[in-house]
């Protein structure tokens, strides 16, 4: 009885770990687009926000000095892909009327999705203290991706369906799972953004007190966009929403507030 019990439960723990792995692969790592204003003034700005920010939380402070309409594509439970968020991202460009001015707003880690919808489609980015991959990141925080990376892996593989189970309802991590937040760690360390292909089109804000990413880095990256600098931690709006109000202003997001 012992050995078949071991056995049933081998069976089931692989059953748990094979069957959320398929369908993570067929269907998750999507976003969860919210349309927060529909389009007005011809205008819809998608925000996305990054690694433990749900964009409607991170963006609180400016979005309503946002003219037009504005979309939150969020994190879901079911783990993180950044290509799945640009194809998702891309379809719901093309729903939009044709005249549309599409504008794109990405903090972080959202900036692997942005500038890669951004270099596609020829639309703006305004780039808030952008990751765009493991180029980006300094020493302390490339250590923390990496051991979270390899650690975290088989973790999250093996814990199966356990793993998208949300750890906290409340933001910044509203609805995140232990699935989603490794996925976010894994792709810094994977995933890199090409370069702008229109630097005219995006324009970089910058925090001089940045405790994750290597602003010397960031800066040789965007070379040649526009770049403003402000003092402020990494991607903190609700902290300073005041600077980085007057920042997204200068750069030509937030009208009148420059």
């Amino acid at each position: 009885m012992k050995k078949v019990s071991k056995k049933v439960i081998v069976a089931l723990l692989l059953l748990n770990a094979a069957s959320c792995i398929l369908f993570r692969f067929v269907a998750g790592g999507r976003p969860n687009i919210v349309r927060y204003r529909e389009i007005s003034d011809g205008k819809m700005t998608y925000i996305i926000a990054g690694n433990m920010g749900q964009a409607d939380e991170a963006s609180a402070q400016i979005v309503d000095d946002i003219i037009g309409g504005v979309t939150f594509v969020n994190y879901g439970n079911f783990g993180y892909s950044p290509s799945k968020f640009i194809k998702a991202v891309e379809n719901d460009i093309s729903t939009l009327p044709h005249d549309t001015q599409v504008t794109l707003v990405a903090i972080s880690l959202g900036n692997q999705v942005a500038q890669t919808v951004s270099n596609r489609l020829q639309c703006p980015l305004y780039a808030v203290n952008p990751c765009m991959g493991a180029s980006s990141p300094n020493s302390a925080m490339k250590v923390v991706c990496v051991g979270i990376a390899i650690v975290g892996t088989p973790v999250e593989f093996g814990l199966g369906w356990l793993s998208c189970i949300p750890f906290s309802s409340n933001p910044p991590t509203r609805d995140y799972s232990l699935a989603t937040l490794i996925d976010q760690f894994r792709s810094i360390c994977v995933f890199s953004t090409g370069h702008p292909t229109n630097p005219a089109l995006t324009k970089v804000v910058i925090s001089n007190d940045d405790e994750l990413l290597d602003n010397a880095a960031v800066e040789e990256f965007f070379a040649g966009c526009e770049v403003v600098r402000i003092n402020a931690k990494h991607g903190s709006i609700n902290n300073y929403p005041d600077a980085y109000r007057t920042a997204l202003g200068q750069l030509g997001l937030i009208e009148g507030k420059g």
